[in-house]
């Protein structure tokens, strides 16, 4: 693609504190008896606090299934979906209180200091066109449809800040336009009949991995 980038990077992450061995389904007596979602397509289980905010934050288009029961990590409540980690500190119930994990931002800090120096990932000046809109606190650029895409499906307090430019990357053995921010990688997908969708990356899956 004119203009963009190729580069490596690692697909699959090696940090046993965020890869719990969790991959049986959930039984249900272990789930509250009511306001309890069940996802055949993975045998977990979606309720409370976790549930409330995958609800009002978009759902299985934004989020993913989920890939593992609530489980503990040290003084948080976590739980994996396919685009996403939400966390919540032990004894907070409120929907107010869930956190994304920073998943892009941990897939980036894999990198070598060389290729954190070099584009895609080192930050650019701020460019005059109006329609690219730049982040001082990452020097990083969002334009096009990523912008539109970022805009319309929660922005700053879902994705988080953007942490590279667009680049391609080889994903599933496709190249892929991608662009990285602090909680997900957006991805445009080029179909045959010459037209783009974007979609946002599973780096979730890829932290079980």
């Amino acid at each position: 693609v004119t203009g963009v980038q190729t580069c490596a990077l690692p697909i699959s992450v090696a940090n046993p504190r965020l890869i719990p061995q969790l991959y049986a389904a959930q039984q249900l007596n272990n789930t509250p008896s009511t306001g309890v979602m069940y996802f055949s397509e993975t045998g977990q289980y979606l309720y409370g606090t976790f549930r409330q905010f995958y609800e009002a934050n978009g759902g299985v288009a934004v989020f993913g299934l989920p890939l593992t029961p609530i489980i503990s990590d040290g003084p948080l409540r976590v739980q994996y979906f396919e685009r996403a980690r939400f966390e919540v500190p032990v004894g907070h119930s409120d929907a107010g209180d869930v956190m994304l994990t920073r998943i892009g931002a941990h897939f980036i800090d894999q990198l070598s200091a060389d290729d954190l120096a070099n584009s895609p990932f080192a930050g650019v000046d701020q460019p005059s066109d109006d329609a690219i809109q730049y982040f001082t606190p990452t020097r990083h650029t969002l334009r096009g449809a990523f912008r539109t895409f970022w805009e319309q499906n929660g922005a700053l307090p879902i994705f988080g800040y953007p942490l590279s430019e667009e680049f391609i990357q080889a994903i599933q053995g496709d190249m892929v336009r991608v662009q990285y921010f602090e909680r997900v990688r957006l991805e445009m997908h080029f179909e045959r009949n010459n037209t783009s969708t974007i979609h946002i990356g599973l780096l979730g899956t890829a932290l079980l991995l």
